[in-house]
Formats: structure tokens, sequence, C-alpha cells
């Protein structure tokens, strides 16, 4: 079984300036600098009483759009049970490290996950067994957080992606929902709503979004 971990929007340099001054000094909500062996990025990270959060990154997969699973398997207990129960599905596996070299997490995705340019990218993650003790510790702090948990996420994109999206979406199973014109996704209550526009563009717009005690629309 997978739950939901975090979600990701790629900002532009103005975009995310907009944000991060709306959540500047707020509580359970930072901005970052991430590293790894093999790279590192910038982002604002807004942290939910449920345990998920919202990173938003600072000219970083630029209007693109992620959603991030976890298992509560860790890595060294072997293939996770989401990958097992589609084995006809191409999975990709890789793994990330922390800034030290030490083991973070595997990650599974049915597209390419370090794409930088992918407009939707989905995978879920297999943690290793001392970062999942420490994610279980962190849950009492998170308590006290002001957002309760994302509670809608409303995107706009090109139709000319829908059939890559509905591809790599393919493991979400009854979590996910085409229309004509839209395609809703439903996880642990979160309502994640992309309209299909006729338009050229490649990247995504984030029309609103909603964190249960705050409410902002990007400009």
């Amino acid at each position: 079984m997978i739950f939901l971990d975090h979600l990701y929007f790629g900002c532009t340099k103005d975009a995310y300036g907009t944000i991060a001054a709306e959540f500047k000094d707020k509580p359970f909500s930072k901005e970052q600098h991430v590293v790894t062996p093999d790279e590192s990025w910038n982002g604002l990270y807004v942290s939910m009483r449920d345990g998920t959060y919202f990173e938003f990154l600072k000219e970083r997969r630029a209007n693109n759009f992620g959603i991030a699973f976890y298992t509560v398997t860790p890595a060294e207990e072997g293939v996770p049970k989401v990958v097992l129960e589609h084995p006809a599905l191409h999975w990709n596996k890789g793994e990330r490290l922390t800034s030290d070299g030490r083991f973070w997490f595997n990650w599974y995705s049915l597209n390419e996950y370090r794409n930088l340019d992918l407009p939707f990218n989905f995978w879920t993650m297999q943690y290793s067994a001392e970062y999942l003790v420490r994610k279980n510790k962190s849950l009492e702090k998170l308590a006290k957080s002001p957002y309760e948990r994302i509670h809608k996420i409303h995107l706009e994109a090109s139709s000319s992606l829908k059939s890559d999206f509905v591809k790599n979406s393919h493991f979400f199973g009854d979590k996910i929902f085409h229309g004509e014109d839209s395609s809703l996704i439903y996880i642990e209550g979160i309502k994640i709503v992309i309209l299909w526009q006729n338009t050229d563009t490649s990247g995504l717009k984030l029309t609103d979004f909603d964190f249960g005690n705050s409410n902002q629309t990007p400009s």
C-alpha cells in the first residue's frame, strides 16, 4: 500500500517570490537548500498536520507538477508491493543518497523521475528504515502546524499532455478519474483537478491551492 508523501510545483522566479513572501515567517513553512551527491535545489516547504508537505521549487522544474508516494515497508525489505502488484508496467528505478552519501530512498516511476523537464512527475519512494523512524517521530511536532492538510490543488494544462499523464499515473488505480476536459485525482481527502486546455504550451498553471487554514491563489 502506498501513502501520499508530498506534492511539488516548480515555480518561475517571479512566482516563487510571490509565494515565498506569502509564507514568510509563518510557522511550519521554511525555505531550504537540499543537497545530494549528484545535484542540489532550493524550495519552500510547507508542512501539514497529517505529515504530508507541499514543495514550491525555486526556478527548478518550472511549471511542472509532481506527486510523491511512499511505502511503510523500508527499502531493506525488498521491492514495494505497488510494483509487485503491477508487474506488466514498465517501472524505472533509482536511488537517492543524502549529502554525506548515505542511502535515503529508492524511487520507482513509470517515466524518468530524474528528468527535470517532465510536466507531470509521479513516483513512489521506499525510504531507508532509519529515515522512516525519523519521519514517524516528526508527526507529534507536526500536529501543531496551522495547516491542516492539502485540501485541493487546481491546475491547467495543455490537452496534448493528457495521454502521457494517463499512462504515467496508471498505478493510481481508483484514485484517478478522467473526463473529456478534466482529470480528477482524489488521494487521502485531497482533491487535485487538472483542466485540459486547447493550447500549445508545454507547462502547467497552478491556479488555486488550499492548505486548510490557509488559502492562497498565486498571481
